[in-house]
């Protein structure tokens, strides 16, 4: 601004039929150049995709995370009948698991009020594929009982999501764990 003037705006006439050098609103704005809205656009797409990503994790890190869960699960049970001297076990569905417990009258009960051993649902299209218990494939509800000795069956439970699948495996030299088939394939 010179002496209480504004500069003439791009686009605005500056000659002699035009008395009001003012510019509008529309006038002073010459907008973005093609390239700053392709940068916009292009950092817009890379958040949007690490949202997307953090969001939905791989199915191979879900189903391995949950046979992680699993395993330390069946560990703490495990762990319970050998401190409790009570029978427990798990019983195993195509969309989740619970815990089941030795109670008085010798029948086996869902446990209740316990925050680490309540029933769970696997998350998203997870799916328990298969249970394997002392070499046989076991049928439409299959369970695994531990008991207050720390004898431990040798079993299998296979989760899968997908193509992507990890096992849970139990023995009685080698515990409770997590084991990926592909990595077990290839050290067989």
């Amino acid at each position: 601004m010179i002496d209480g003037l504004e500069a003439p705006c791009a686009g605005a006439r500056n000659d002699a039929a035009s008395t009001d050098l003012r510019c509008t609103p529309w006038q002073r704005s010459r907008g973005f150049t093609f390239i700053e809205l392709v940068v916009v656009m292009l950092l817009l797409a890379i958040m949007a995709g690490m949202i997307v990503v953090n969001l939905n994790p791989s199915d191979p890190a879900d189903v391995r995370q949950e046979a992680e869960r699993l395993a330390l699960l069946i560990q703490a049970a495990q762990q319970e009948a050998i401190l409790q001297g009570h029978v427990y076990a798990i019983t195993l569905e195509r969309r989740g698991y619970h815990f089941l417990r030795l109670n008085q009258k010798g029948a086996l009960a869902r446990v209740s009020q316990d925050e680490v051993l309540r029933a769970r649902e696997l998350p998203g299209d997870m799916r328990i594929s298969a249970v394997e218990v002392d070499g046989k494939l076991q049928g439409e509800t299959p369970g695994i009982v531990l008991l207050p000795s720390g004898q431990l069956p040798v079993f299998t439970i296979t989760l899968r999501k997908g193509t992507s699948r990890w096992h849970v495996t139990g023995s009685t030299a080698g515990g409770i764990k997590p084991t990926d088939p592909l990595e077990a394939h290839a050290a067989s």
